[in-house]
């Protein structure tokens, strides 16, 4: 299997290479400023990766969706969660307070996600971030899959294809269950 993560100048982003570097036979880290998004075929699937900013700063990952959303397998972490769920209509929210290297709980509120397998219910997730996806309105594409103590959006799932995003960082220490959640990723695959 060969994954391609787009790297959004994110610290974090190499931590999220080597857990899946044990899960698959060839990740390529491909910056995103440098990306060619025709060549993204060759791989069973993608990852948008954490980052600094908002999305709309990061144009490349609305043209990976634009492209690729249809038929390939994208997981989006943080920013690119972000990015998904604005791709497919969500609004994004500055939040009134800050998260940054914090654990907080998260609840999945969708059953049978295959992001949250052998996963409990309520678990601690890393946070890194200052925005979140407003809930998806009737008839949206996307569904919520993961939700935290005050309700804002962790996790999505679009209703169709196999595209999902996470707020928060799997591939932090400070997230309960990280690694298994890249791996039914991989596995979903």
């Amino acid at each position: 299997m060969r994954i391609a993560v787009i790297d959004c100048f994110d610290s974090f982003t190499f931590n999220l290479v080597h857990y899946l570097e044990q899960m698959c036979e060839k990740v390529d880290c491909i910056r995103c400023d440098c990306v060619d998004i025709s060549t993204l075929n060759q791989y069973d699937g993608i990852i948008l990766s954490p980052g600094p900013g908002i999305p709309s700063e990061t144009p490349k990952l609305y043209a990976i969706l634009e492209e690729w959303s249809t038929t390939k397998p994208i997981l989006g972490i943080c920013l690119g969660h972000q990015a998904i769920g604005t791709y497919f209509g969500l609004e994004l929210l500055n939040m009134p307070e800050v998260h940054h290297g914090i654990n907080r709980p998260t609840t999945v509120v969708a059953e049978n996600e295959i992001l949250f397998r052998n996963i409990p219910s309520e678990f601690l997730s890393a946070r890194y971030h200052s925005w979140v996806v407003s809930s998806p309105v009737k008839n949206s594409q996307v569904r919520i899959t993961a939700i935290d103590g005050n309700g804002s959006v962790m996790g999505i799932s679009h209703c169709q294809y196999n595209i999902k995003g996470v707020q928060f960082h799997p591939e932090s220490i400070l997230t309960d269950y990280g690694y298994q959640l890249l791996q039914n990723w991989v596995d979903s695959i």
